[in-house]
């Protein structure tokens, strides 16, 4: 009985040590498969045998799985269904070896220089002279001409069936046909800086720069708060009264468009906002929404400033003819 216990115990330290000795002359590889639904069914030597599924697989495109096979193998046959498919390296890309190939490149980014571009300079030379270009009116001219041209002989009654107030409605300023001047103001402003804004922008005749509050006063079932505020501000005279006498006012638009604050992100007022590059789909819809306006980008100003001041800061930002001409404007001290 000892002899026999001996024996068994000879016999499972065999199957121990062989165990091991395989494991540690195998090595673990990833290999194709036609597809997710493809399965192992026994793995040879170097040789792999897969069965496909029957009928379509619901996925497409290969797929991947991993077998152990000797670690002398340096080449895979793999067969679906008894057929030879492909052979393949086992030394293709194994997903086991990410962290450590990501190391390695870490490791060689640390030693990595990347040499000055001795172009830079000339670059971005030319990539302002494209900006300015881009912004220029006489470009924004003719991306208005071409932007009409489709819609009245490319797409005609199409598009006016669907957006009928895409339109040119002919009324230009010194701004191009896509940039704005957006002025945010609201009624605890002071009345002498509401009235020098309304009288500045009134003498520009610009349609593209516009006054802008967030709501009405004291909510919009009472209107006549902010008509009041209007008339003192929009009169040119605060003293004359409507009702009894021909008043003259500004010719200036003040717009309630909270939309526009959230798409500018105005957090106070007063705030002057000049965006460069705008393409409106429908001008009669609110431009600060999302789906009726695309805007490049912009430059805010807060704070109780002129608007020739505001005008003279975005144009250190950013090259605008239009810019420009409300400049010249300013300087000349008129408004043409």
């Amino acid at each position: 009985m000892k002899a026999m216990r001996h024996l068994l115990f000879a016999i499972t330290l065999w199957a121990l040590l062989s165990c091991n000795a395989l494991a540690s002359a195998t090595k673990t590889v990833t290999v194709d498969t036609p597809d997710l639904c493809t399965t192992i069914e026994k793995v040879t030597g170097s040789k792999v045998y897969m069965k496909s599924g029957q009928g379509a697989c619901p996925s497409r495109g290969t797929g991947k799985t991993q077998v152990a096979v000797p670690t002398s193998t340096g080449e895979i046959e793999l067969y679906v269904n008894g057929k030879p498919w492909k052979k393949q390296s086992t030394a293709s890309f194994d997903i086991g070896d990410i962290p450590e190939r990501m190391g390695a490149a870490r490791k060689a980014a640390e030693k990595m220089t990347i040499p000055e571009n001795v172009n830079k300079e000339s670059a971005m030379g030319k990539a302002d002279a494209l900006h300015y270009y881009y912004q220029s009116r006489d470009f924004q001219d003719r991306v208005e001409a071409e932007k009409n041209r489709l819609q009245k002989h490319v797409f005609g009654d199409a598009l006016q069936s669907y957006y009928p107030a895409a339109k040119n409605t002919g009324k230009r300023g010194k701004l191009s046909a896509r940039e704005r001047i957006y002025i945010f103001i609201s009624s605890s402003m002071p009345m002498a800086t509401l009235r020098n804004c309304v009288q500045a922008v009134s003498s520009l005749k610009d349609p593209n720069v516009r006054i802008i509050m967030r709501g009405f006063i004291d909510d919009v079932k009472h209107i006549k708060p902010t008509i009041s505020f209007l008339k003192d501000i929009l009169l040119e005279d605060p003293g004359c009264r409507p009702l009894k006498e021909a008043c003259r006012t500004f010719g200036v638009q003040v717009m309630v468009d909270p939309m526009l604050f959230a798409k500018y992100d105005v957090k106070k007022v007063p705030a002057v906002v000049y965006a460069p590059s705008v393409s409106v789909l429908d001008d009669k819809m609110s431009e600060g929404l999302d789906s009726n306006i695309t805007v490049s980008q912009h430059y805010m100003l807060y704070g109780d400033v002129s608007l020739e001041y505001a005008v003279e800061q975005f144009l250190k930002e950013t090259p605008s003819g239009g810019l420009e001409a409300l400049r010249s404007s300013f300087r000349h001290g008129y408004y043409q």
